[in-house]
């Protein structure tokens, strides 16, 4: 079966369809261990780009790199001399084909159509040779090519921007919860006198009935998604039992932020610590300042493990409960923690709308980043006039 989209059987006057070998030698890569240098050299390319050097090259000039096993569709426009390694090939490019040309066009060849159906996608060397590709003069591949280079840049450029938007958005969002919650960190009175660790266990019965949780950097405290064969056969009673409103924290992990409040009864890990807060306690407030980087350095003092605790470069760390109840709060009136735990959450909503309106921009700018130059290098839309 061939691979025959519409616009093959409608190619401006002058455009051939001709198969890629017939412009373009496909060469395979080779292993560069004996090459490899620490300086100096030429590149290495692997299906990311550069990543290495080497004391000799493959090939000297234009060539579109294409993966052979592995990342298949990601094509790379190279330059000079080079080495490939050997899960990539390259290409010895006739006077027929503009290198720029090509790699545009190799960005929308339908790689999944050609990759065999093996654990680790690959491309064979005739499958890339007999793909036919649409081939106007070589002039007006240079015209397309200047053409998609100036567009694609504008958009490549607005894409930045956005990226960047959503950086500053969520880096305001989190100095507006430093700023909400962290200033009670350090004085004021310690964890203890507001805080209690329970440790009850689920036994027999109990463990079957509550939901299994977990604790996530991310999401917090959610149900964990397990196998039902898995569950059955799981041993659960010596896991801890949480009600809502408790606070969990993953021993091993807090002090990168995994704890948070539990919404609803469930039982958890055992090597987790469940948390109760007293009656002026709201617990979203203290989870909410427990995340902060103040705290997270108070806790990050306090590791235990092998190794250091400066900057948490202890090895298996794990926070013990004892020392986390050390660290002092200064515990504002109840009213006053909603307040703040409000103002947080509307902060929070108007940066994740501010930022999925920037993803959805994005998104739609590559979208029509590759409709613009799957049009230009097939001819659907005359750049001609546009190049001039």
């Amino acid at each position: 079966m061939t691979w025959s989209p519409e616009w093959q059987r409608n190619l401006p006057a002058g455009w051939e369809l001709v198969q890629l070998r017939r412009v373009a030698a496909v060469r395979n890569g080779a292993d560069y261990t004996d090459v490899e240098v620490s300086e100096g050299g030429y590149p290495v390319y692997g299906s990311g780009g550069e990543f290495r050097r080497a004391s000799s090259y493959l090939y000297d000039g234009d060539s579109v790199l294409f993966g052979r096993k592995g990342t298949i569709d990601r094509p790379l426009l190279v330059a000079g001399r080079f080495w490939t390694v050997d899960t990539m090939f390259y290409t010895e490019l006739s006077p027929q084909v503009d290198a720029g040309f090509l790699h545009y066009y190799a960005t929308t060849m339908p790689f999944g159509y050609y990759s065999t159906s093996t654990a680790l996608p690959s491309m064979t060397q005739g499958d890339l040779g007999s793909h036919r590709i649409p081939l106007p003069a070589v002039e007006v591949q240079r015209m397309i090519r200047s053409y998609l280079d100036r567009e694609t840049a504008q958009i490549d450029e607005l894409i930045v921007k956005q990226k960047k938007l959503i950086e500053v958005l969520r880096e305001r969002s989190s100095v507006v919860r430093e700023a909400g919650f962290a200033t009670v960190v350090g004085s004021g009175h310690r964890l203890k006198t507001v805080l209690a660790e329970i440790d009850q266990r689920a036994g027999g019965q109990v463990g079957r009935q509550l939901p299994l949780l977990s604790v996530s950097i991310v999401s917090g405290v959610s149900r964990r998604l397990v196998d039902s064969a898995q569950a059955a056969s799981e041993d659960l009673s010596h896991y801890k039992v949480v009600r809502a409103d408790d606070i969990v924290v993953n021993r091993m992990r807090a002090f990168q932020g995994a704890l948070g409040v539990a919404r609803e009864d469930g039982i958890v890990s055992p090597d987790y610590a469940v948390l109760r807060c007293a009656p002026d306690i709201d617990p979203t407030w203290l989870s909410q300042v427990m995340r902060t980087a103040k705290f997270v350095a108070e806790m990050t003092s306090r590791l235990k493990g092998i190794g250091g605790t400066e900057g948490g470069a202890v090895r298996t760390p794990r926070i013990n409960v004892v020392d986390l109840l050390e660290i002092r709060v200064a515990v504002p009136a109840r009213s006053v923690q909603l307040e703040s735990v409000e103002a947080d959450s509307l902060a929070r909503e108007s940066c994740g709308r501010l930022t999925d309106k920037a993803e959805r921009f994005i998104e739609l700018s590559k979208e029509r980043r590759a409709a613009l130059i799957t049009a230009a290098v097939t001819g659907q839309i005359d750049v001609q006039g546009a190049t001039t």
